[in-house]
C-alpha cells in the first residue's frame, strides 16, 4: 500500500514462541537491499523474541530521504520498540556523494576542534532558555554533560546542523525524540 509517496509493507514472522509484530515502511528496497540498520534491528528483535518466550513484543521502523542534493545524501530510520511499554530512537545515514563515503559527526570537524563541547554547550543552553519559557518542557540538565562524539544529526533546509537525541535520553519521556537546531555560526570555524 503507498502512504505519502513511500511503499509500505507489513511483515510478520510467526515462527516464534511469542506472538510478534514486525513492521518495515520502506523507500522501495526490496527485501535483501533494505538498509543494514534495519537488518540489524530485525535481527535484534528475532533473538530478544526468542529469548522472551510466550510474550507481545512490537517493533515499526520507518525510514525516508532527508536529503538528496548534489552533495549529500541522508536516509533516516526510526524505530519503535515496544514490550511493555514503547521506546524511539532514530538514526541518520549520510552518503557524501562526491566521494561515496558515508560520514558521521565526527567527519565533519578538524581532528583538533573541541566540536563535542562546543555543541553540548549550546544544546545546553537551548534546553536552559526553553524551560525558561516553557515551565511544563523537562530537560534532564542535571545529568546531561555532553553530546555523543557521533551523535545522531541532519541538516535543516537552512543549512543549520540539528542534533537528535532519542526518547528519554536528554528530556522527561513524554517529550519523545527532541532535537536541537545549532546555528551555523556556533559550529562553522571548526568545520574541515
Amino acid at each position: 500500500r503507498r502512504h505519502r509517496g513511500i511503499q509500505v509493507r507489513y511483515v510478520a514472522k510467526p515462527m516464534f514462541r511469542c506472538l510478534f509484530d514486525l513492521r518495515i515502511h520502506s523507500v522501495g528496497m526490496s527485501d535483501r537491499h533494505k538498509h543494514p540498520q534495519s537488518v540489524q534491528l530485525i535481527a535484534q528483535f528475532q533473538t530478544d523474541c526468542e529469548a522472551a518466550g510466550e510474550s507481545y513484543q512490537g517493533l515499526d521502523v520507518t525510514s525516508s530521504v532527508v536529503t538528496d542534493s548534489d552533495t549529500w545524501f541522508t536516509l533516516r530510520i526510526d524505530a519503535t520498540r515496544t514490550e511493555a511499554s514503547g521506546y524511539n530512537f532514530t538514526r541518520f545515514y549520510h552518503i557524501n556523494k562526491a566521494t561515496g563515503e558515508a560520514v558521521t559527526l565526527s567527519d565533519l570537524f578538524r581532528p583538533d576542534a573541541d566540536y563535542v563541547s562546543v555543541l553540548s554547550a549550546e544544546v545546553l543552553r537551548q534546553m536552559e532558555e526553553q524551560m525558561a519559557a516553557d515551565a511544563s518542557l523537562s530537560y534532564l540538565t542535571d545529568e546531561f554533560t555532553a553530546i555523543d562524539p557521533e551523535q545522531s544529526f541532519y541538516w535543516n533546509a537552512d543549512g543549520d546542523l540539528v542534533l537528535v537525541f532519542d526518547e528519554y535520553a536528554v528530556a522527561a519521556g513524554y517529550m519523545g525524540m527532541v532535537e536541537f537546531t545549532i546555528p551555523q555560526d556556533v559550529y562553522s570555524a571548526l568545520l574541515k
